[in-house]
């Protein structure tokens, strides 16, 4: 579905990426972990179309990435990266059903469909209890879950998350856990995700790429992660575990002394 060749950003003067290649398959969940500065989240705003100006080729369902109109760009990806509202007076319900906006029709209402979209995903991550509440007024967790909820209401088939787990409780997180799995569950749609929670990475995504000044470092199943690999790529040392239910790796840091 997503083809990245050869992808390079440069910012004042400093190569930010170099040599980014990477195939996001259809249906699948891609996580993306890295040290800050690593180049991660770069990679994930140029996905989303808010960084221009890098070389390389992007191709999504087989067409260059430039080539999209702004509304079937819009259509085609959703994203979660910026964590301030445009409009802080928006209220919850107007702002999620705003995700809509690239599927329907100008002069024409929201459909059925969009209202019951919107319903859906607003029960699902909790907030139909503060439809009316300006986004101004929410706290940081709750604002995250109303983004989060925005960015699954588009149903776009390549979603972009970057963080999407912080400022989380474990009840969100759980709810985060199982819209991403249903969301990707019939093979159309696709999610690329970088989070320095590495654990949320490894229990949910399909294959890891790991990002080290500005590259590719290493790539394939959540299982090449180690106490090595993490030595490597984030300095620290760390005992790995396998979760009991899935066995895949769980990072655990030494205690101090």
């Amino acid at each position: 579905m997503v083809e990245i060749r050869d992808l390079g950003f440069t910012f004042n003067g400093k190569r930010i990426l170099s040599d980014v290649n990477i195939d996001i398959n259809d249906g699948e969940i891609l996580g993306i972990i890295g040290m800050g500065g690593s180049g991660k989240s770069i990679l994930l705003r140029i996905l989303s179309g808010l960084l221009k100006g890098y070389d390389g080729n992007i191709r999504i369902s087989g067409l260059p990435m430039e080539g999209f109109s702004t509304g079937e760009f819009q259509k085609n990806i959703s994203h979660l990266i910026s964590t301030t509202p445009d409009n802080p007076d928006d209220t919850v319900y107007n702002f999620s059903l705003l995700s809509r906006i690239p599927h329907k029709s100008i002069f024409r209402p929201f459909s059925e469909y969009d209202l019951q979209i919107a319903d859906d995903y607003m029960e699902m991550f909790g907030i139909n209890g503060i439809r009316a509440t300006q986004l101004g007024e929410l706290s940081d967790s709750l604002l995250k879950k109303v983004q989060l909820a925005h960015t699954f209401i588009r149903e776009s088939p390549l979603m972009i998350l970057d963080n999407p787990s912080a400022s989380l409780d474990l009840s969100s997180l759980k709810t985060l856990r199982n819209s991403i799995i249903k969301y990707t569950l019939n093979g159309d749609k696709s999610i690329i995700m970088g989070s320095s929670d590495i654990n949320f990475i490894l229990q949910i995504s399909d294959r890891v790429v790991i990002m080290n000044d500005g590259k590719i470092a290493e790539e394939g199943l959540p299982l090449i992660v180690d106490a090595d690999m993490v030595k490597k790529y984030f300095g620290v040392e760390v005992l790995i575990s396998r979760n009991i239910y899935n066995g895949r790796p769980e990072v655990h840091l030494f205690p101090e002394g």
